[in-house]
């Protein structure tokens, strides 16, 4: 029946569906029935539409089944190639792993030779390392039997050196000893001479000393009875004696008999020469050494002999002061001091 109908629209009762013809809303064509059997045709909200006008969903829906199949020839061809792929690296890893297989064996044996004859080599290794271990320790025996004759006999060398030089040293203090003796009984008469010399030289100052305080003093004296008989004068237009005039500090002490200044520090420095503390005699042989006269030199002597000051220090410090007042007649006490037993006091003397 050519009659156009419209599936979405109203209209009278339609004839058997091979019979209607439809038209497409967009065209307005008539759509083929091929199309309609085949079920070619889009038909969204109550609009039908041919295959040339549906929208691109549709056509993509439609077209989807031949994607589809084309894909599953894809992944069908894809599969396939890699089964072959599969198969041919799985046939060239057997055929590999059966080579390596008979590289295995071969190793096996070869290993096997090698280590028989390693084995057989190393026994025999062994048993001559184990006769030359034996060697050397027979070697090292008699090594360290040399080393401890040798040892014995460096050390009995050396007691004797050592016994050697004691007696040379021994021999040679003797020998030193006898010569300042010998020396000391030389020096004796020449060392009598200078101390006879020195006591007459000695009473001669003391004579001559005393012989011009003596005059000093009848000086004094005289000066004195002048300075008073003039004090003795009335004064002009008096009837009474004036007072007799004041004299200096020295004549007075003189005068009346007493110590100076000088002698009451020698005095005090020589009883500390007595005192029990070494710092003390020292400080004062240190004091004495800036005065000068028979009283020093005397006390000084005195700390070499006849008994020594038992610090060493002293001694020297004494030696040195004796030195620095050089007197005569302290020779024989420094003499005496070459046999200290101290080496510096011995150096000093």
């Amino acid at each position: 029946m050519d009659t156009k109908a419209n599936p979405g629209g109203s209209g009278a009762s339609a004839p058997d569906r091979s019979m209607k013809i439809y038209f497409c809303d967009i065209c307005n064509e008539s759509i083929p029935l091929k199309d309609i059997n085949s079920n070619r045709i889009t038909i969204e909200d109550g609009k039908i539409f041919c295959q040339k006008c549906a929208p691109k969903k549709a056509r993509a829906s439609e077209r989807a089944p031949g994607l589809v199949v084309a894909l599953l020839v894809a992944l069908i061809l894809a599969v396939a190639s890699l089964g072959v792929i599969g198969w041919q690296l799985i046939s060239e890893q057997e055929a590999e792993r059966e080579a390596l297989q008979g590289k295995v064996e071969g190793l096996d044996s070869s290993f096997e030779g090698l280590q028989v004859g390693a084995l057989s080599g190393l026994r025999e290794g062994v048993a001559s390392a184990t006769v030359a271990a034996e060697e050397l320790h027979n070697a090292i025996t008699l090594l360290r039997q040399d080393l401890t004759t040798t040892e014995s006999e460096i050390r009995s060398r050396h007691d004797g050196l050592d016994r050697r030089d004691k007696d040379q040293y021994i021999a040679q203090q003797k020998a030193t000893l006898v010569a300042i003796e010998r020396l000391m009984a030389t020096l004796e008469p020449e060392i009598e001479s200078l101390k006879n010399k020195v006591r007459t030289l000695d009473m001669d100052l003391n004579s001559d000393a005393m012989l011009e305080i003596k005059v000093l003093k009848e000086k004094l004296q005289l000066l004195q009875d002048v300075v008073t008989a003039r004090a003795a004068i009335p004064a002009v237009g008096t009837g009474e004696p004036t007072d007799p005039p004041a004299v200096d500090g020295a004549a007075g002490a003189i005068a009346d008999g007493g110590a100076s200044l000088e002698d009451r520090e020698i005095t005090a420095h020589i009883e500390k020469l007595a005192a029990a503390d070494p710092g003390k005699r020292y400080s004062a042989v240190i004091a004495l050494s800036r005065y000068s006269g028979d009283r020093v030199v005397a006390a000084l002597e005195g700390m070499l002999s006849p008994e020594a000051d038992p610090e060493d220090y002293v001694r020297v410090a004494v030696i040195q002061t004796l030195r620095k007042l050089g007197r005569a007649t302290s020779i024989p006490h420094i003499i005496g001091a070459l046999r200290d037993t101290d080496y510096f006091v011995r150096v000093a003397a």
